[in-house]
């Protein structure tokens, strides 16, 4: 809703790319856990905090605070592709 009215976003979502993991791999342990846990009693974290990887989700986070960093610190507004749906929207929003 925000790109509607000219306000550019950015979004970081996982991907098939695991350190030392094929993307064929990755690929294939996404399509078991929605064929046989996504919305299933069984889609729940391990009970075990040890058994938890977040070293992606912390990545993730750090990719978003530092793009944040970026748009803040920086001189001049974000722009739109030229072309973009939401372009016009950014030239005639307020500044």
């Amino acid at each position: 809703e925000l790109a509607r009215v000219g306000v550019p976003g950015a979004r970081v979502g996982g991907g098939p790319h695991h350190v030392g993991r094929s993307e064929a791999w990755g690929r294939a342990q996404r399509e078991a856990y929605e064929r046989h846990h996504y919305h299933q009693p069984s889609d729940a974290y391990p009970p075990s905090p040890e058994a938890w990887d977040l070293t992606g989700a912390v990545e993730d986070a750090q990719l978003q605070l530092v793009i944040g960093l970026r748009v803040g610190n920086a001189t001049a507004l974000p722009a739109w592709n030229r072309g973009d749906e939401f372009e016009q929207a950014r030239v005639s929003a307020p500044r």
